[in-house]
């Protein structure tokens, strides 16, 4: 009987990549079958980040380093001898690609639900603002960094620690990035700032309810004068006022690549709407803006939709 190359045993059971139940009958068949399969389960981990159990065994892959994070909080970690596979090798994506609008964090809730059940008592009221989860999530990040040789989508909500954003702005293969409230210390925007602009593989960059400073908004809208492969750009919930408008005004009309910009909750007024009304007659590769959520009044309203019925792309 001719066996199937690995590639049809491949298509096949990729085809089958959503279909969990399906999947982890077939991996049971025979080794053959579960080493091509754990690699198509474990690439994409969107829907299993709050699974207490994912977080179990993604703690047991931490290295010394990583768990040195955890020394102060006297975390007991699973310890499982001579894994079949390196799971987390084969990890994609670290975030949720569908709802990237969404603040809400699969990862925190994970760790909080692992903590919970293995009965770790929060720090504060709020587990969120807990430094036991952020620690937690922390170490987690820092060993996904690490591990994951092919991790193209990575989301980091909260406080992240300086050594393992410096960690992720080595990564240069990255082609999704979120990050949600993760109150940048002016070191760290600078390092971010440098990372976009020599970043040649980034096309999805949301930077949401960070508050940076002015004189980080500036330079953050410099960096994406430079950078050319970003096409979608979610900067909302920072408060950019009427010099980060100018800013990214700027942007509109020097980038190129550019299609996607959403600047909700910005605290963005009349003032803005018509600098951004001005600039929408000369661009013309951006295809969606969003600035909802702001204070654009009637005014700024009417410019926006005469550059609107006019742009034609």
């Amino acid at each position: 009987m001719i066996t199937p190359p690995n590639e049809c045993f491949f298509k096949i059971f990729d085809y089958l990549r959503f279909d969990y139940k399906s999947l982890y009958s077939c991996l049971l068949v025979n080794r053959h079958w579960c080493r091509i399969i754990v690699p198509i389960l474990w690439s994409e981990i969107a829907t299993k980040l709050s699974n207490r159990k994912f977080i179990n065994t993604c703690l047991s892959s931490l290295n010394s380093d990583e768990q040195e994070l955890l020394i102060p909080f006297k975390i007991i970690l699973p310890i499982y001898q001579n894994q079949l596979f390196e799971y987390t090798s084969y990890i994609k994506s670290v975030c949720n690609i569908d709802n990237l609008d969404s603040s809400f964090d699969d990862l925190e809730n994970g760790v909080i639900n692992w903590l919970n059940y293995n009965g770790y008592e929060p720090y504060c009221e709020d587990w969120e603002d807990d430094k036991l989860v952020i620690a937690v999530k922390n170490s987690l990040i820092a060993m996904f960094l690490r591990t994951c040789k092919e991790l193209k989508c990575l989301k980091v909500s909260g406080i992240i620690y300086n050594r393992v954003f410096k960690n992720l702005c080595r990564r240069n293969n990255i082609i999704l990035l979120d990050l949600v409230k993760n109150h940048f210390n002016s070191e760290e925007t600078k390092e971010l700032i440098e990372y976009i602009c020599k970043n040649n593989t980034l096309t999805t960059l949301k930077i949401s309810c960070n508050f940076i400073d002015s004189w980080g908004e500036k330079a953050l809208a410099e960096s994406f004068c430079k950078n050319t492969t970003l096409t979608s750009l979610i900067f909302s919930g920072n408060c950019i006022g009427n010099e980060g408008v100018k800013a990214f005004v700027k942007v509109l009309y020097i980038n190129t690549t550019l299609t996607s910009l959403n600047l909700s909750s910005n605290y963005i007024n009349n003032e803005g709407g018509k600098a951004f009304a001005e600039v929408l007659y000369i661009n013309t590769t951006l295809t969606f803006l969003n600035l909802s959520i702001n204070y654009i009044g009637d005014e700024g309203g009417k410019e926006l939709a005469k550059a609107l019925y006019k742009n034609t792309i």
